[in-house]
């Protein structure tokens, strides 16, 4: 471990000046989200194999950070609510409502109809009662009650 330490400071007193080569292009805004909603944890252990030259093994595990998510998710439902001046209950609703789309509910706030889904038709859906799926199907459409079956994760 001792010379993995010291290769390391050995590396951090190097001038390094970059090629073109070296420079990356990369969508800083895509890298931050992927920074945000991943955790990364990163084990270093010494090895014997003849595999690594260094002798030392580093492994690599990512999880996704739901609660980053979520934040995210909730900050950018503010934005819409201070753009369109609405209360921020009423864009849950509504979000809700059309199925969890950001953008259909801004379809849906610049007046664009949307389909709009009630918990009462939520749950016609989840009792696979035929005859309400059919009045469901007939009121909303065939694709309709396909994408909102997708959205509450039932089959029918």
């Amino acid at each position: 471990m001792e010379e993995f330490a010291e290769h390391l400071v050995s590396k951090r007193h190097k001038i390094f000046i970059p090629t073109d080569f070296d420079l990356i292009d990369y969508d800083s805004h895509q890298l931050r989200k992927q920074i945000e909603f991943d955790k990364m944890t990163i084990t270093i252990t010494e090895t014997d194999s003849p595999d690594v030259s260094t002798g030392i093994k580093r492994y690599v595990t990512r999880q996704e950070d739901m609660e980053a998510k979520f934040r995210r998710l909730n900050e950018e439902l503010e934005s819409i609510a201070r753009q369109y001046g609405r209360e921020i209950d009423e864009i849950y609703t509504l979000f809700e409502e059309v199925g969890c789309s950001k953008d259909q509910l801004k379809k849906l706030l610049q007046g664009h109809s949307y389909m709009r889904w009630s918990e009462l038709e939520d749950m016609a859906l989840q009792s696979k009662d035929p005859r309400q799926i059919a009045y469901i199907i007939k009121t909303k459409g065939q694709e309709e009650v396909d994408r909102r079956v997708t959205f509450l994760g039932i089959s029918i």
